[in-house]
């Protein structure tokens, strides 16, 4: 006979959902109340969405600085990782308990309109001032004329009219003068818990890019949208105020000095104007000389040549020179004498530095090199010294030609000469003003892209249906909820619980092979085949041993087995030929064994080719001693031997339990124990008796040996 090996047949895990499907209905029916009750007492949530850009202009990609001709250079790496630091930063900055603290005040969210369900604060206040800790609690408004009637700690009669502030509990509210419901109630909280949260609740993460999502939740859908508006406005007003940068400054000085600068070239344009109409004389070229043109010019060469001759002075001083102050003089930059010493000078540096790699301070050609180089730099301060003179000397003689000039300009008009100093004045003021102008121009577009483009994407909006609950979503996931949790309620009880009701169930619980008993279905258990004598023991109530013994000889006597089936609690059927064979015209020929006392009573064996008998034992001695001598002269004579004892503490199993024998459990569905099988499995074990598996009987299929 083929072992069941514990495999799982799916008709008795059918049978099992069958039989458990109360646990099913059970659970679904608890799974659709909570949700029912979910949705009616739940109050519901409204979720509002704003979308920000969050765009630096360090952050900005750049086409020819990121890549290289192998990919992405190191510069781009650090642009990118610059990049997401600073959205990481304004992110932080965004959600910051400042800003959360400016939302709170501004939308009165200190206050909670509990009911009705739905409203906004600012719905029903006008205006609030809360003070930094307040106490928790809530207040009930009731019309009463041309009022409300409030009833709450602290504020027990108080009377509230529109328009006229009230105090409740350290809060000074005032109520809108139109569109109140006729009650509602409303509950005040400290700032500190509003605004945590505000930070609990507030859901800000990177949406794709440089976009920043804000969402929250809130019990009215107008709050719901107010707070993320809110959050991005305060964040907004604050970068313009507190977040600009050097260009932002500068940009500022630059107005500042333009709107001077304009205002005394207008002045100077009035003087000009008013001193020509006064002196009649529009143009100094027409009415000057050439004298005037060329003391103006000389006088500009002078005043030039004196700032030039001022810093060189500063520089030669009282003290050494050094090639490098020298080489930053602008004048010695367009000297040729002064630059080939330079490039001779720098040109001695570079050998000595190069020789310095190879040799010692010391060494005879760098020694030369530095008396070299400080030759050249006396050279070149020489060169210096004799261009100051230079300068001097031409200063003195700008001033000699320029008193002569005086002399011949103390004969021209004054009134031309102040015109030209006029004009002069007019148009140093405007190439000033335009100069200005141009920076300004150029630091307020770096100060725009200093600060980043940061503006608001999309608005949140009122949302129309709430996120939580919703009634069909919370309905189908208490229904299938229920129902599964009912399965695996019943899966625990079944593998928990006392009473077995299938072969699963008795399987799992007892760890042995389990198999069913069906009317007309070979009975296969394996593991039988190597035993000549098979011991069918009932485990628990209804257990009927007769039953299985009759369906496991009859599944022998299939496989073409002589096999004979002994019940020692019945009486013997002996022929009415009275000699102990069986009676003519059975369908098997039952053979006589000698000395056994009683009659074999053949048995319908459903085809097949072995002997299938009956032996019912001896009624006249039903003895132990009587019952092994007969099992033992059966087990001479027939290939298996199959004995359905009564109980495992009966005197007959208390006989028959022995080394070399196995045994078989039989039970019923429904009435056996747990610890039926597990105590009945221990007591063959312990009379040395291999327990093989388990059969179970249902109710409705229970026959008997005869059948």
């Amino acid at each position: 006979m083929s072992g069941r090996a514990g495999t799982v047949d799916a008709r008795e895990l059918g049978g099992l959902l069958r039989r458990g499907w109360r646990w099913i209905a059970v659970g679904a029916a608890v799974g659709l109340a909570l949700a029912a009750v979910l949705t009616v007492v739940v109050r519901p949530s409204y979720r509002g969405r704003a979308t920000l850009l969050l765009r630096n202009a360090t952050a900005m990609p750049g086409v020819g600085l990121g890549m290289s001709k192998d990919g992405i250079s190191p510069l781009g790496i650090a642009s990118a990782l610059a990049a997401g630091t600073a959205f990481d930063t304004e992110m932080e900055l965004l959600t910051s308990r400042s800003v959360l603290g400016s939302v709170a005040d501004s939308l009165l969210l200190q206050a909670e309109v509990v009911e009705p369900t739905g409203t906004a604060a600012n719905a029903v206040f006008a205006a609030a001032a809360f003070p930094r800790k307040l106490e928790k609690a809530t207040y009930r408004f009731t019309r009463e004329g041309g009022g409300y009637v409030v009833r709450g700690p602290g504020a027990d009669g108080v009377r509230a009219t529109p328009g006229i502030p009230v105090d409740l509990g350290g809060a000074r509210v005032t109520l809108r003068r139109g569109g109140l419901p006729e009650r509602f109630s409303v509950r005040l909280v400290d700032r500190d818990r509003v605004v945590d949260r505000l930070v609990k609740d507030l859901s800000a993460k990177r949406a794709g890019g440089e976009v920043a999502e804000l969402r929250y939740s809130a019990y009215d859908p107008a709050t719901a949208a107010a707070v993320p508006n809110a959050v991005v406005a305060k964040y907004l007003e604050r970068r313009k105020t507190t977040d600009r940068g050097v260009n932002e400054h500068r940009y500022e000085f630059l107005v500042a000095h333009t709107d001077s600068i304009g205002a005394a070239l207008a002045d100077a344009e009035g003087r000009l104007r008013a001193y020509q109409e006064a002196s009649g004389v529009a143009d100094p070229t027409f009415t000057g000389s050439r004298e005037v043109e060329q003391a103006i010019k000389l006088r500009g060469d002078l005043e030039q040549l004196q700032v030039e001759g001022n810093a060189l002075r500063e520089i030669l001083r009282g003290r050494e020179l050094s090639s490098g102050e020298l080489a930053a003089y602008p004048t010695f930059l367009r000297n040729g004498a002064v630059n080939a010493i330079l490039s001779r000078l720098l040109d001695l540096r570079m050998r000595r530095a190069d020789l310095l790699e190879r040799r010692t301070p010391r060494d005879p050609d760098v020694v030369t090199l530095d008396r070299s180089i400080a030759q050249t730099e006396g050279e070149l301060a020489t060169v210096s010294r004799d261009y100051y003179s230079g300068l001097s000397r031409q200063e003195a003689e700008m001033q000699r030609q320029l008193a002569g000039y005086r002399q011949t300009l103390a004969a021209i008009p004054r009134d031309v000469q102040e015109t030209a100093r006029l004009q002069r004045e007019v148009r140093r003021l405007s190439e000033t003003l335009v100069a200005l102008q141009t920076q300004g121009l150029q630091t307020r577009l770096a100060a725009i892209g200093e600060g980043g483009e940061v503006h608001e994407v999309d608005v949140a909006t009122p949302p129309l249906r709430p996120e939580f609950p919703i009634p069909l979503l919370n309905i189908a996931l208490g229904l299938f909820g229920g129902a599964f949790f009912g399965a695996i309620g019943l899966m625990i009880a079944s593998q928990t619980g006392q009473r077995l009701h299938t072969p699963l169930e008795a399987e799992l619980a007892s760890g042995l092979p389990a198999a069913a008993l069906r009317p007309g279905a070979p009975l296969l258990l394996g593991g039988i085949e190597g035993w000549r004598t098979v011991l069918v023991l009932p485990a628990g109530p209804g257990g009927d041993s007769v039953s299985v013994a009759a369906a496991l000889a009859r599944t022998a006597a299939l496989r073409g087995e002589t096999v004979v089936v002994v019940d020692p609690s019945r009486a013997p059927e002996v022929p009415a030929s009275g000699t102990g064979r069986a009676a003519p015209g059975t369908a098997l020929a039952v053979p006589a064994v000698e000395g056994l006392g009683t009659a074999l009573t053949p048995m319908p064996s459903s085809g097949g080719d072995g002997y299938l008998a009956w032996y019912a034992g001896d009624a006249a001695e039903p003895v132990p001693a009587t019952l092994r001598t007969g099992l033992g002269k059966l087990e001479q004579h027939f290939a298996r031997v199959i004995v359905a004892l009564p109980a495992v503490d009966s005197p007959a199993a208390v006989a028959l339990l022995a080394e070399g024998r196995c045994a078989v459990l039989a039970t019923r569905a429904g009435r056996v124990r747990r610890d039926d099988v597990e105590q009945t499995a221990a007591a063959a074990r312990r009379m040395g008796v291999a327990v093989l598996g388990l059969v179970m009987e249902e109710p409705s299929r229970r026959r008997t040996a005869a059948a």
